[in-house]
C-alpha cells in the first residue's frame, strides 16, 4: 500500500484546529503556504509572526524522498544515528544512476549490472529501516512522488532538485541535501529559514513604498499581470495609480482594450485565490496581454471588495 491512510486521517483531523490556533495567534489572514508552513512548525511553543526571508524556523516535515546517488550518504549518515526505524515515511528511488543511451531495456540492465553493489546496499538498508524501495526501472522519482504520496497541505523533503513537482497536488516540497534528509528521518528538528513568498510584495509595498507616493489618484492598490511569455511566465507588478509621473517612478501603463470585469467580496487573500482557480476552469477568450486587480479603500482585509480585469482578444 503506498498511501498511509491512517497518517493522512490523523493529518488532516490535526490540520484544521493547527491552522486556526496560528490565526488566533498572529491575528491577521494566512496565505495556504503559510497555513502549511506554521502548521508544520516542530514545536507550536515556539509559534510567532516569523520574518520571511530572516527568522530560522524549525520545522516538522511529513516524510522523505531520496534518490540512489545522494541516498547513499544519507543512508550511511542514518545507520549511525542509533535509530531502529525511521521517524517519518521515507522512500528511495533508484533512477539517477540509468545513463539513457540505447533504450528502456537496455539501459536499465546496463545500469542494474554497473551500480549491482549500489542498488544492493540500498535495498537492503530500506529493508532493514521500514524505507520504501523503489528498484531501478519502477519510475522517475518526482513523478512517482506526486502521483503516489503527495497530498495536499502536507510539507516534504527531497534529496532531489525536482522535489517542488510534488506542489502540483499543494504539498511545500522541497529539495535539500543529505545532511537535511537524516535529520528530519531521525525525527530531529529541520532547520530554515522562513520562506519568501509572493504575498510578501504586498508587505514591501506598504510598508516601504505606497507612504512615499505623494500624488495618488486614489487610495485604491493595484496588482498586476503582465509581460506574459510563451514558456508560462509572466511578471507581478503592485501599484497605486498617480496623477503624473513628475516623480522618480517607474510607470507602468495598462493596455486599452477588451477587459473583462469580475467583482469579488471578501478575505484578499483566499478570495482571490479561488477567483484565479475559477478563471482558469472558464471558457474566456483571453490575450494574455495584462490582467489586473483593483483593490478598493478599506481596512477590512476579510470583507474586502476586488475589481478583477481580465484583458480579452
Amino acid at each position: 500500500m503506498v498511501y498511509d491512510v491512517t497518517m493522512l486521517e490523523a493529518f488532516y483531523a490535526a490540520y484544521k484546529g493547527k491552522v486556526e490556533h496560528v490565526r488566533a495567534i498572529l491575528k491577521r489572514p494566512l496565505t495556504l503556504a503559510e497555513k502549511i508552513l506554521y502548521a508544520h512548525l516542530y514545536d507550536v511553543a515556539d509559534l510567532k509572526d516569523y520574518k520571511r526571508g530572516e527568522d530560522y524556523v524549525n520545522f516538522r516535515p511529513d516524510r522523505v524522498a531520496m534518490q540512489d546517488a545522494t541516498a547513499q550518504m544519507a543512508l550511511l549518515q542514518f545507520m549511525n544515528a542509533g535509530k531502529d526505524q525511521v521517524a517519518v515515511p521515507s522512500t528511495v528511488h533508484c533512477d539517477h544512476l540509468i545513463q539513457a543511451y540505447k533504450g528502456a531495456k537496455a539501459d536499465i540492465a546496463t545500469a542494474r549490472l554497473t551500480n549491482e553493489e549500489v542498488y544492493d546496499f540500498l535495498r537492503d538498508v530500506s529493508s532493514r529501516y521500514g524505507i520504501g524501495f523503489w528498484k531501478p526501472g519502477a519510475g522517475i522519482i518526482h513523478q512517482v512522488v506526486l502521483e503516489n504520496y503527495a497530498f495536499p497541505g502536507g510539507m516534504m523533503v527531497g534529496t532531489d532538485s525536482h522535489t517542488p513537482n510534488a506542489g502540483g497536488l499543494g504539498m511545500v516540497a522541497i529539495g535539500v541535501g543529505g545532511a537535511d534528509a537524516v535529520d528530519v528521518m531521525t525525527g530531529m528538528e529541520w532547520e530554515l529559514k522562513m520562506p519568501k513568498i509572493i504575498g510578501g510584495l504586498w508587505d514591501e509595498f506598504y510598508k516601504k513604498v505606497y507612504g512615499e507616493i505623494n500624488d495618488k489618484t486614489n487610495n485604491k492598490s493595484i496588482g498586476m499581470y503582465h509581460k506574459y511569455q510563451p514558456n508560462g511566465d509572466y511578471t507581478v507588478s503592485i501599484c497605486a495609480e498617480v496623477n503624473s509621473t513628475n516623480q522618480n517612478y517607474e510607470v507602468i501603463t495598462i493596455p486599452s482594450g477588451k477587459y473583462a470585469k469580475f467583482i469579488v467580496k471578501g478575505n484578499v487573500v483566499t478570495a482571490v485565490q479561488e477567483f484565479w482557480q475559477k478563471v482558469w476552469n472558464m471558457n474566456l477568450d483571453r490575450s494574455f496581454v495584462c490582467d489586473f486587480e483593483e483593490y478598493q479603500a478599506g481596512d477590512d482585509m476579510d470583507n474586502m471588495e476586488i475589481h478583477m480585469y481580465i484583458s480579452l482578444k
